[in-house]
């Protein structure tokens, strides 16, 4: 069963933000299909288009799986394509590419690919990048961080491809006022648990601050299921807390719709990771909500913060460093700074990612497509 992630979060501003094209969503059976089915976005089952795990590296199995997933998909999408005559086919990250593209040579589709993530340069996801290019009309990376990972990636780039077009967020209704504090201070981690979100990392660093305060820690978020490590590492995260008697301090929410419920119900948001994330969303909508926030100084953070100005930034896999900077906000939270800090947060975002200038980039991009 597939998961709401980034991507899902993504796809679904896109469907619900632009008027002007519609869209019908392929997607394989899960929570994210049946959250679209609620929003009234059209959608069109196909189970072959699984998302794909690599969590212990790629094997002849992984390769059999993802090639036969492929064949059956490029026959549903062509069906597909049929019925609905598309004119443009957008591909929902760099392995939805794979999954799509043969079905869009076959029908001389215009293809984007959406480029949520960073991979390592002798990755074989170089390879790809190189493979997918050659058809595509348009690269869109999330951030510059994944724009600079891309031409890195290319052997020979063509630049009039590549273009950056940041997520968009919708900003509350209502006026986000600053937090006063009761007796207890809450820190939040929001997204999947998988192992590349270092949520371990979090524990250690929080280990002597959590026994020796009111503060307690709360984690938004549920396994990928289809991942056998995803489900490992809960575990695992869950020994840990066992094994430093942090029962009762750290509490599992998992999966929650609303981000009001979220982001109000927290004072601290860290997002650690152990890999650079290209668009960590919980980022912005943690600076959305005027929350203090703690990133990894690495990919999308490192564009959205300003170290001391609208959040902090810790050197990635440095769990000392973690614990010195959650002091440091621990110490400071109610101070003035803190308030300008969480109020030049909110501004960076309604400046720089606002919904609004979502829908324009992309509404040209297509535009610019369909002539």
């Amino acid at each position: 069963m597939q998961n709401w992630g980034g991507g899902e979060e993504f796809l679904l501003q896109l469907s619900e933000s632009i008027k002007d094209y519609e869209f019908v969503i392929a997607s394989p059976e899960g929570n994210p299909l049946n959250k679209f089915k609620e929003n009234r976005i059209r959608i069109i089952k196909i189970n072959s288009l699984k998302k794909i795990y690599r969590s212990s590296g790629w094997n002849l199995n992984s390769f059999l799986r993802i090639i036969f997933n492929i064949k059956i998909s490029t026959f549903k999408l062509l069906r597909t394509f049929k019925v609905e005559n598309p004119s443009i086919v957008l591909a929902n990250g760099l392995f939805a590419a794979l999954y799509v593209l043969p079905s869009v040579i076959l029908s001389g589709r215009k293809l984007i690919v959406v480029q949520h993530l960073i991979f390592n340069e002798n990755s074989i996801e170089k390879k790809i990048v190189n493979f997918v290019q050659k058809y595509a009309e348009k690269i869109v990376c999330v951030s510059n961080a994944v724009k600079a990972n891309v031409l890195l990636m290319m052997n020979k780039a063509d630049l009039n491809k590549i273009i950056v077009i940041s997520n968009g967020i919708i900003l509350p209704e209502d006026e986000i006022s600053d937090q006063k504090f009761n007796n207890e201070i809450k820190i939040g981690i929001v997204g999947r648990i998988v192992r590349i979100k270092g949520i371990h990392l979090v524990i250690e660093a929080l280990k002597d601050i959590l026994k020796t305060s009111n503060i307690n820690l709360h984690i938004f978020g549920t396994t990928a299921n289809d991942d056998e490590d995803s489900l490992k590492y809960e575990s695992e995260i869950k020994d840990l807390i066992r094994s430093s008697e942090l029962e009762g301090k750290v509490y599992f929410e998992g999966y929650t719709d609303s981000k009001e419920k979220i982001y109000s119900s927290l004072d601290i948001v860290i997002n650690y990771s152990l890999i650079p994330e290209a668009f960590p969303f919980s980022v912005l909508e943690a600076m959305t909500y005027k929350k203090t926030v703690i990133a990894a100084n690495s990919g999308g953070p490192k564009e959205m913060i300003t170290d001391g100005e609208t959040g902090f930034l810790v050197e990635p896999q440095n769990v000392n460093l973690l614990k010195e900077k959650i002091l440091f906000c621990l110490k400071n939270i109610e101070s003035e700074n803190f308030d300008i800090i969480k109020e030049k947060a909110f501004k960076k975002v309604k400046d720089e990612y606002s919904i609004e200038r979502f829908i324009l980039n992309y509404t040209n991009l297509f535009n610019s497509l369909n002539r």
